[in-house]
Order: C-alpha cells, then structure tokens, then sequence
C-alpha cells in the first residue's frame, strides 16, 4: 500500500512539473539587443582599449523586411577609471530560418570623456 502511494505522489509531482514548465519565447526585440550588446563590447574592446560599462538601445523596422536600424549610446571606462561615451547606429538583420541576428553594420561616433 505505501508503495502505491508513494508511486502516485511521485507520478503527482512529475505531471505538476511538466504543467507548469514555462515554455520559452522568442523576443525578437531582446534578441537584437544582446545581438548588439555583443557586437559594442567587442568592437569598443579593440578598437578603444577600454571596457564596456553601459549600452542603450533603440530599435526600429526599417522598410526591408527582417532589417532594423539600432541606435543609442554607449559608456566606456579606461583602464584609469576614465568613462566616455560615444553614440552609434548600427543594422541588425533578422534570419527567421535560424531565428539568428546579424549586426551587418555598426558605426560609432568617437567618444567623448564624461
């Protein structure tokens, strides 16, 4: 009899945790976010020999299809504790086949100290 019960509850529990297992959503929009995000802390990193401290963004559909323009700010701190910052523009380009984003171009205008 204890056996049967304790199968039960545990059989209980496995269908609890399926039922509520979140399935997880694709955001298109924190997609290009990170997207992005990776491509600034990349390009400031060898291009300004400093580190990334921030990022903003502002993201726009342009008229292509699956093509946003992404724009904002970004902070940077040198190594003597220094922070700059800089705006930039950037192309995101969406593959729904993959559900990959491709930063195809990013300009950052030369930032300025705080």
């Amino acid at each position: 009899m204890k056996k049967i019960i304790a199968l039960i509850l545990a059989c209980v529990c496995c269908l609890t945790l399926i039922a509520c297992s979140k399935k997880e959503e694709f955001d298109l929009n924190q997609e290009i976010r990170y997207s992005v995000e990776a491509y600034a802390i990349g390009y400031t990193t060898l291009a300004y020999d400093a580190t990334f401290s921030s990022i903003t963004c502002f993201i726009e559909e342009t008229e292509k299809e699956n093509r946003f323009a992404v724009s904002g700010k970004i902070t940077l701190r040198d190594k003597y504790g220094d922070t700059y910052t800089g705006k930039y523009d950037a192309i995101a380009v969406f593959d729904p086949s993959t559900k990959k984003i491709d930063v195809g171009s990013f300009e950052l205008d030369t930032p300025r100290k705080d």
